[in-house]
């Protein structure tokens, strides 16, 4: 820095500032479960959220995978190291990264992390080992509230409820070691993992159906996807769900749950598009059952009064298309001619443009 005299130009002086970066830092109790963001002792393979300063770049930056297909140890500069071992990374900022913690954590009482970058190392964190951290991830990312779910249909649960009996998909993380056992950064394909300890989720108090249990396709190791069925015994509403994993339950969410609601009547079609459409009705508790209705031709508004008892939580599938909620895609009529019906439009492209 030079510093000249606006009465005297030939009067100056020199001074030299050398800047040195933030000391790269771990926030104290910064290290949490990257889905309910508690802390606490972390589980092979689980997915942890790290806060702390200098960590990362200013602009974010996500997973990267290095030569073998495999999610990258390095990301942005940052490495984060269990006992010396890189962490697969999921995310990396400067006041907050991601990464999933190494399996060869299993069977350790306790393990040491340390966040580098770029040549700044921080103080080493001891963290304890548990076999299991279970943790289900949720829809506003808060670690509260409504649980992240997608229904049967494809539909988010956090927006249209799951009929009772219907099959749902849930994430988290914490399941710890796997069957077979897990491999760092590997993205789960076909066959994915299983985890090893007992699992279980509970709906409404009630223990849900499994129909598969496993690494997510096509995500890290370290996202556990779990289908379940929704018990019939729970009652229509926000009910609670949790999840267990070996001697450990998951911070309890919520969940949609669609029962009956009293209103029940034929269906109507408007087929607005140029090809016929083969309508098809399924009970919600048994979705794998066709109960056909008819087929509306191009251009007509058709009414099929033979089938009046279908009530809100039934599904609809028009041709091959994917079956939805006949309440979640159309309106129901309370009062015609024909009774009681529900209203639908679209086209074979389109079948539910709601």
């Amino acid at each position: 820095v030079t510093a000249i005299s606006l009465a005297n130009p030939a009067l100056y002086g020199e001074a030299k500032i050398t800047v040195q970066p933030a000391p790269l830092t771990v926030a104290a109790g910064g290290t949490l479960n990257a889905a309910s963001f508690l802390g606490g002792g972390v589980a092979p393979g689980e997915i942890i959220t790290i806060f702390g300063a200098s960590m990362g770049p200013v602009d974010l930056i996500t997973a990267q995978l290095d030569a073998q297909g495999n999610v990258a140890g390095t990301l942005g500069g940052t490495q984060v190291l269990f006992d010396g071992i890189a962490s697969p990374m999921v995310y990396s900022y400067a006041s907050q990264v991601c990464a999933v913690v190494p399996y060869e954590v299993a069977g350790h009482a306790t393990t040491q992390m340390v966040v580098t970058r770029n040549g700044q190392r921080s103080p080493a964190v001891t963290l304890p080992v548990v076999a299991t951290a279970p943790a289900l991830f949720t829809y506003n990312a808060s670690g509260t509230g409504l649980a992240a779910i997608f229904n049967q249909d494809g539909l988010t649960n956090a927006l249209f409820a799951a009929p009772r009996g219907s099959l749902v998909t849930l994430f988290g993380t914490g399941e710890g070691q796997t069957n077979p056992p897990g491999f760092d950064g590997r993205v789960a394909s076909a066959d994915p993992p299983k985890p090893a300890a007992p699992l279980s989720v509970q709906i409404g108090g009630v223990d849900a159906e499994i129909q598969y249990q496993g690494g997510a396709p096509f995500e890290v190791a370290g996202v556990l996807q779990v289908n379940v069925v929704v018990p019939q015994s729970v009652p229509p509403g926000v009910n609670p769900v949790v999840l267990k994993v070996g001697g450990a339950a998951s911070p309890t969410l919520t969940m949609n749950v669609l029962g009956p609601d009293g209103r029940i009547g034929s269906v109507a079609y408007n087929n607005g598009g140029v090809a016929p459409l083969t309508l098809t009705v399924y009970k919600p508790d048994a979705p794998n059952t066709p109960i056909p209705v008819g087929t509306v031709q191009p251009g007509s508004y058709t009414i099929y009064p033979s089938i009046a008892n279908i009530g809100n939580d039934w599904y609809l599938q028009v041709n091959g298309s994917p079956m939805r909620v006949i309440s979640q895609v159309c309106t129901f009529t309370p009062t015609s001619s024909f009774g009681p019906y529900w209203a639908c439009a679209g086209t074979s492209s389109t079948p539910f443009p709601r």
